[in-house]
Formats: structure tokens, sequence, C-alpha cells
């Protein structure tokens, strides 16, 4: 592969000859994807650009590596590509049907207008792209163009739309989803409820200190299934439980709660994920508040560790378990 090109420095076309001599190799053994897409990110719009063609190459491995980059800029919150240009190839790539596509949309709002035009695409297939694309973008600016596709004669696509509105968080959602809580497809029918639970979860509302005598807890955390599991553990047990899915989430909760009740909530079950924002706003600086600093902090780890400077009173390794959970609250509360 010829990496003399005159657009770029000689020192882009280095770093893009060392990233595709890195993805060359077998996964997991000779590349750390995360590693690579962050360098990747650092390059920008050449590396994109260079990915986009691979996934189209001959060579097979490289193509499935290239695609698997492209997903993990996406993917992972701490990656943010600022280069748009040529957003049209990541629209064609989502019609004709390529997996990743809708990972390389994350985030960009110049995307939102073309998707938008094709919303009444006569493939089903490509409409529940559409829908998928939509909710990794993120913002609540897309929430009208996936109400309409609860809509669709499709139930995949409904469906789609509904895992959509779930990631966004936008509570204008909550209506059109419980028109459609009797849908007649199975799928749509077990998705709707659990999408209503969290988006009801995932607002402040005021005056409600006498119904929850136990505490408030916000549970930080980009998985629904664990969002909503928490939320299910806990109901009925005299806590109040507020659902944020991204780290700005997070953020605008904790100081919607501080304004609306005239104090912190009272305990923070985060997720490492949750630490970074996209802009570079942390939950550490909203931490290192003296207004905020007092709010005890539970990080839940998989492989990851707990952040660096993060203040926790606590870490839990996997999942919750329902018992431990409520074992655990009194004595994390009291701290």
């Amino acid at each position: 592969m010829n990496f003399d090109n005159n657009d770029n420095s000689p020192e882009i076309n280095q770093a893009l000859q060392e990233v595709v001599s890195k993805i060359s190799g077998d996964f997991p053994a000779d590349f750390d994807l995360w590693q690579v897409s962050k360098e990747v990110a650092k390059i920008g719009w050449p590396a994109v650009k260079l990915l986009l063609e691979l996934t189209e190459g001959s060579d097979s491995k490289l193509a499935t590596h290239a695609a698997m980059i492209i997903g993990e800029l996406g993917d992972d919150r701490y990656i943010k590509l600022d280069d748009n240009r040529d957003i049209n190839l990541f629209v064609e790539a989502l019609q004709n049907k390529k997996a990743w596509a809708k990972n390389g949309l994350y985030f960009n709002k110049l995307a939102i207008a073309p998707i938008v035009a094709i919303l009444d695409h006569e493939n089903s297939e490509v409409r529940y792209a559409i829908a998928e694309a939509l909710g990794t973008m993120g913002d609540p600016i897309v929430t009208e163009p996936l109400i309409f596709l609860l809509a669709d004669k499709a139930p995949e696509v409904r469906m789609g739309a509904v895992l959509a509105l779930e990631k966004i968080g936008d509570i204008r959602a909550i209506e059109p989803l419980s028109k459609i809580l009797n849908d007649e497809d199975r799928r749509v029918y077990d998705y709707v409820p659990r999408a209503l639970l969290d988006l009801e979860h995932s607002q402040v509302l005021p005056n409600l200190d006498k119904q929850f005598n136990q505490g408030s807890i916000l549970i930080a955390h980009s998985i629904t299934d664990f969002r909503v599991s928490v939320i299910r553990d806990l109901e009925g047990s005299g806590f109040e439980v507020i659902s944020a899915r991204s780290p700005e989430n997070a953020e605008n909760l904790l100081r919607q709660f501080y304004e609306l009740r005239g104090k912190n909530v009272d305990l923070v079950i985060c997720y490492p994920d949750m630490w970074l924002t996209r802009e570079g706003s942390t939950l550490e600086k909203l931490q290192a508040n003296p207004q905020y600093q007092n709010i005890p902090f539970v990080f839940q780890l998989d492989a990851r560790q707990a952040p660096e400077n993060a203040t926790s009173i606590d870490t839990i390794v996997g999942p919750f378990k329902k018992d431990e959970l409520l074992k655990k609250l009194p004595i994390w509360l009291k701290k």
C-alpha cells in the first residue's frame, strides 16, 4: 500500500503506515483495539478515510479490522472525531447496509439532515439501520424522527426506534411509547416497558422527599439493562432512583436535583465511562465543586479500573445482585 500521499504531511503518512501495520495482525493478539482507535482519532480525517477504503478492499482481515476501528470510534465515549468531511460516505454506507456505518455517524449532527431525508426508504433493513444510527448520535434533536419510526409498518424498525429512544433518554418519548405498549410484535411488546421505566426515571421531579424516605440514588451507567435492573430492584424499597445514561446527562441531573430540592442526591453509583464527557467537562470537576463534593460515589467495575482522581467510598466488581445491593446501601449512605 502506497502511503506517499502528497495531500498529507510525511508525519501523517508515517502514522497511517503504522496504523495499517498494527491492524494487519491478528486480533486481539497483535493489537489493542481501543489504543489503535485513539491513534486514529488523533490523526483525524486522513486515517478515517483510509479505514473507509480498507473496508472496501480485497484483504478481508484488514477490512474487518478497519470496520472494527470505525465501530470503536463510535462506541467509545473517550474518543471524538472533529472532522465532518464527506459525511455522505457514511450515509451511503448506511444505505448499503454496512454494519459499521452507524458508528461513523456517532454524535455527528451534520449527518441528521441526510439521514432524516431517507426515513421512508423502501428497504426495511435500511430503515432499521437509520433508527440505530439516530440512536448512536445520542442527541435529543433526533427524537422526533425516531417517534415517526414508531409507526413504521415493519416491526424490526419499530423495535429499532424503541431502542434508539431508550438510548437518547428524551422524556418527550414517554407518551408516544405508551401508545404502543400493546404492539402486536412480541419484540416491540417486550422492549417498550423497559424503555418507559428507564425514561420515567430519567428526570428529577419536585416534592418527592416524603414518598422516598430512604434516600436518593443516581445510577450513572451507559448500559440500559444495568440501569433498569437497579431501578427494578429498588422499586418499592423507599429509595428514589434517577437514571443517567451519559456523563453530560449525569451532570445535568445532579445539578437539577440540587436546584429543585436544595440538597444533593444521597449516593451516585457510577460506571467508569461516565467520568469523562465528550466536551472535556467531567464529573471529576463537578465532584471538586464544594457544592457537590460531599456526594458519595460508588464505582461498578468490570475489567476497567476506577478513574484516576476519582473519590469513591467503595467499588464493586461485576453486576449487582439485589440482595447484595440492599445490604450495601445502608452502609454506603452512612458514609
